[in-house]
Parts: C-alpha cells; structure tokens; sequence
C-alpha cells in the first residue's frame, strides 16, 4: 500500500513538473474514485497535450490524424490510448496521449473521456472538417463521446496510397466532419429507439 500511495505521489508529482515547464499544456490525472471513497487513493487516468504540440498541429499540419491503444505490460498493466498525425516529413507527429486502467468493462468510458478530452483540447468545432481514422472498426463508434448523432455509411476505404506515397482520398465525398467522424451531433429521435 505504501508503494501505490509513493507512485501516486510521483506521478502527480511528475504531472505538477509537466505543466510547470509547459505552460497551456493540458495535463490531466484522474484517481480511482471507489478507492477515494474507501479513503485510498489509485491511479486510474491521465492524459497529456502539450502546448508546444498543439500550436504546430493547429499551425500547419492537416487535420488527419489517427487513432490508436497498445497494451502496457510490465508491473503495472494498463493501455496506451495515442493520437498522431503526420508531418511534412511524413514522419509521425504526436498530438495527444493518455495512460489508462485497462479493464474490460471500462473500455467504452476510457475512449469516450481520452476523445472527449482531445475535442476540448484542440477546440473542436462542429463545423470544421477533421478526419480521424483507426483500425479499431465498429469499436470507434462505440467508443465515440456521449451525444449520438447522425452516423454516413462510409466506404470500405477512404484512403489509398498513390504511387508516389502520397495519402489520397478513394471517394471525393468521403471527407466527414468532425461531428460525422465522432457522432457529436444531437442524437435523432429514430436513433433513440
């Protein structure tokens, strides 16, 4: 019990450094609140957007990003949730990030509080056209934030590699808004029933 209490403390000590010396950086730790209500406390999320990263992101690079979680395995078990995009370069650009628990039954509200989170971060609005995309499949809509909305029927695949490495778009009508790509709208009364 001490360890957890000591490695809690360091990592809230860690994410008080990390906004300290990135100032506007969003660092954002969540505890377990059933171990708060037995008077313990235990990491449960935390999530990081730099500053730094966030003004070159929203300065030039396309609104392309992907979507991605790996699984920690070592002492502590948990997942890493990533959100990259590419540079002009076409090397990977970090945008976002975040350490979860990794529990079967809290996936759905881990994805949806690290999407929720990147929204507010990059100051999504409704109506400006961003594309994400995953190898999670049917999971994202699932994972999507709380709101529902319209969902399109997309094709099979939106991207193709041209010959030269470029990234293009397999259909012109395939780019969706931000609200199409994470159902952000008001959900409609045919999706309620």
């Amino acid at each position: 019990m001490v360890v957890l209490l000591m490695s809690i403390n360091k990592i809230e000590a860690y994410a008080n450094e990390l906004r300290i010396s990135n100032p506007g950086s969003d660092v954002i730790i969540n505890t377990s609140k059933d171990a708060l209500a037995e008077g313990n406390r235990r990491f449960s999320w935390m999530y990081i957007y730099f500053h730094a990263l966030k003004v070159g992101f929203k300065s030039g690079l396309r609104p392309f990003v992907g979507l991605d979680g790996t699984f920690l395995k070592g002492k502590v078990k948990g997942q890493l949730l990533v959100v990259v995009t590419l540079d002009s370069l076409k090397y990977f650009y970090p945008i976002a990030w975040a350490i979860v628990e990794k529990k079967s039954y809290l996936e759905l509200i881990t994805w949806n509080w690290f999407l929720t989170l990147l929204k507010h971060s990059l100051d999504l609005k409704l109506e400006e056209g961003f594309t994400f995309i995953s190898d999670m499949q049917k999971s994202v809509k699932e994972k999507q934030p709380k709101g529902g909305g319209k969902t399109k029927k997309r094709p099979r695949s939106l991207i193709d590699e041209d010959s030269d490495g470029s990234m293009t778009r397999s259909t012109p009508s395939a780019r969706l808004t931000i609200e199409e790509e994470l159902h952000l709208t008001t959900p409609q009364p045919s999706q309620l029933s």
